[in-house]
């Protein structure tokens, strides 16, 4: 539970599933950059996969 929209799934993830050849990349330097730049540009992670009604408040909410 969190306060903020949850992302239980990453983008290479979702290329692993489809193509499971990507596995060899793993732990790789190239992955490492995806799971980055999927922190910084939220919207190139997959939505399918994404809770949008978290059940906790954000702390500020609660403070006014």
């Amino acid at each position: 539970m969190g306060d903020v929209p949850y992302h239980p799934v990453s983008l290479f993830a979702m290329i692993s599933e489809q193509m499971p050849y990507a596995m060899m990349f793993w732990r790789s330097f190239a992955v490492f950059l995806l799971d980055r730049a999927e922190k910084v540009i939220p919207s190139i992670s997959p939505d399918q996969l994404r809770d949008n009604s978290p059940l906790m408040k954000p702390y500020i909410a609660l403070l006014q």
